[in-house]
């Protein structure tokens, strides 16, 4: 393992804390994410420069499929992350109730 990939996993670690207020753990793979989500962006889209074939999805690896399936992950995973801040912040405010 060379030094980038320790940085990578630093970040990786760092930007996991920020955003889901923990550790790492198995509940997801960011990194998996933004790979998968960068290759299908960088991927040639021929509907892109033959607009009228865009409802056929020409491409071999089903690129709208594909596209579709991710925003659908991603779409769990952020739901996922504001119900555990929801969460938190209900039980942040039972707290402070009870203090006062």
């Amino acid at each position: 393992m060379d030094i980038s990939d320790k940085i990578g996993v630093l970040i990786e670690d760092i930007m996991y804390r920020m955003i889901v207020g923990r550790k790492k753990n198995d509940w997801f793979d960011m990194n998996e994410i933004i790979k998968e989500a960068i290759s299908l962006f960088r991927a040639f889209n021929i509907a892109d420069y033959v607009p009228f074939l865009s409802p056929f999805d020409f491409q071999i690896y089903g690129l709208t499929k594909s596209l579709k399936k991710d925003s659908k992950r991603i779409d769990q995973l952020l739901e996922k992350i504001i119900e555990e801040h929801e969460a938190n912040t209900r039980r942040g405010n039972m707290a402070s109730m009870r203090t006062l």
